[in-house]
C-alpha cells in the first residue's frame, strides 16, 4: 500500500498560511499515518472561516 500524500494544494494553503515549518510538520504527520489528509482539510477549513471574521 502506498503511503498517503498531502494533495498540493493544502500543502501550498499550508506554505502560505502557516509558514514551512508547520507545513512540513503536516505533510510528514500525513505520510507517516498519524494524520489523514480529511484533518488537514478540517483544519484548513477551520483556519479559512477564522481568517475570514
Amino acid at each position: 500500500m502506498e503511503s498517503p500524500v498531502l494533495p498540493i494544494e493544502m500543502y501550498i494553503w499550508l506554505l502560505t498560511h502557516k509558514g514551512k515549518r508547520r507545513a512540513q510538520e503536516l505533510f510528514d504527520l500525513v505520510q507517516s499515518g498519524e494524520m489523514d489528509v480529511y484533518s488537514v482539510q478540517k483544519l484548513i477549513q477551520k483556519e479559512t472561516i477564522k481568517g475570514h471574521i
